[in-house]
């Protein structure tokens, strides 16, 4: 803490803003002071300020009933009420994304609108990226609900992408629910177990809980029997699953006797669904010779008008009877970063293009170029001798461009690279 003695020309070259900060910061002047959080920290303030900006500030401390000595602000946390504060003296503020719905339910509170729009628009920003479990979670305790299904839509396609992290873990129970029931969710039931059970174990340590399988199961409660058992791997059932204490004797007889033909009554049998693939297909004439003449690494680069996830890329086949061919492909951001990679040993023949799967499907933001590469092309494959640079499908823009990672003849116009294939 400083007083007006500690610096006596702290307010020269300082915006109005500046100084108001520096006076908050360094308690110069306060008039109110608020016991913040359970740990009731204190923290003090100006009335003119706190008034100026809130009308629930203003009744608070000008009303008929003014509040006198320190306030207690109980329901909100030190550091979120701290960023409340330094929006009212400067009206601008870094919300942390981790404390978006926090700062989001103070500025409700205490009717700060220019917050509320921040946090807003700073959850529609996180609504498709990797912190889309924020988005949900928050969307769904203030009932947003445009938001709330654009962020689930985006974590159903890219799980592996946002259920890996301590965001996700924090999930309410309402919200594993909406995920885990699914028929959309893009993951192996096992992986499906394997979160459920890390969210459990999570929300028994959090909750100074036993970590042991009775209180798992006590935990995941009607979210058990989200997880498809009937679906998943026999294998994986039986040494990661059924090892475990957390299904019962007659639920671990159902599942068995699934596997064995045996409809289960408990669990559901459903496949998740996969969302409908759209191709796009970039060169207009096939090469009649079928002999490409370079086995080097191609590339092209890749922009889409709308944000889409790419799920395989379309190679070119041959013409010959059999073939054993090892073709690989990748995908890179503007940065070279590597989002995706893969390398499959087929055996083909007499096709004019295939498609190689990528793990999983790979988010593509919109207007951003991208790197497509195809290596290990044998020299016996078709090519496009005629290519687009510009393909529309629905309502979406796709374009193609000449990359400097390609070795080979293969451009925009020209070469290897079929097409793709992608969904929303």
């Amino acid at each position: 803490m400083s007083s007006m003695t500690d610096d006596l020309d702290w307010q020269i070259n300082k915006t109005l803003p500046e100084c108001m900060l520096y006076m908050l910061e360094h308690e110069i002047m306060c008039d109110i002071s608020f016991r913040v959080g359970p740990e009731r920290r204190i923290l003090k303030a100006h009335k003119y300020m706190l008034c100026s900006r809130s009308p629930v500030f203003y009744i608070m401390t000008q009303g008929s009933l003014p509040e006198t000595g320190k306030i207690d602000v109980p329901d909100v946390d030190t550091e979120t009420f701290r960023v409340l504060l330094e929006h009212i003296y400067s009206d601008s503020v870094a919300i942390p994304k981790d404390k978006v719905g926090k700062v989001l339910y103070a500025s409700e509170k205490y009717m700060l609108p220019k917050l509320k729009c921040a946090c807003e628009q700073m959850l529609q920003s996180l609504a498709t990226s990797s912190d889309a479990p924020i988005v949900l979670q928050t969307a769904h305790s203030f009932n947003m609900t445009d938001l709330r299904q654009e962020s689930l839509q985006y974590i159903l396609q890219s799980p592996k992408q946002c259920l890996n992290s301590e965001d996700a873990l924090n999930l309410s129970a309402d919200c594993m629910g909406m995920i885990l029931s699914s028929d959309e969710l893009m993951l192996s039931e096992a992986a499906v177990f394997t979160f459920l059970l890390q969210w459990a174990t999570y929300r028994c340590m959090t909750n100074d809980l036993e970590i042991s399988d009775q209180y798992i199961r006590e935990t995941m409660s009607s979210l058990l029997y989200c997880v498809r058992f009937p679906c998943m791997e026999q294998d994986f059932f039986t040494t990661e699953v059924s090892t475990k204490d957390i299904l019962s004797k007659d639920e671990l007889l159902s599942i068995y006797r699934s596997f064995n033909g045996i409809k289960s009554e408990i669990f559901s049998e459903l496949k998740r669904k996969e969302p409908a693939a759209n191709r796009v297909i970039r060169y207009s004439n096939l090469s009649s010779t079928g002999s490409w003449i370079s086995n080097e690494q191609d590339a092209v680069t890749l922009t889409c008008s709308k944000p889409v996830f790419l799920k395989s890329i379309l190679s070119f086949g041959t013409k010959a009877a059999t073939a054993c061919l090892s073709p690989g492909v990748e995908i890179r951001d503007g940065t070279g970063a590597v989002l995706s990679s893969v390398q499959r040993d087929i055996s083909i023949g007499f096709c004019e293009t295939f498609d190689i799967d990528f793990p999983q499907p790979v988010h593509l933001d919109a207007n951003v170029m991208y790197t497509v590469i195809s290596k290990g092309v044998s020299r016996n494959v078709y090519y496009g001798d005629t290519c687009k640079n510009v393909v529309n499908v629905k309502d979406m823009i796709f374009t193609f461009g000449d990359s400097i990672q390609s070795k080979t003849a293969t451009s925009a116009v020209f070469g290897q690279i079929a097409g793709f294939t992608f969904h929303l």
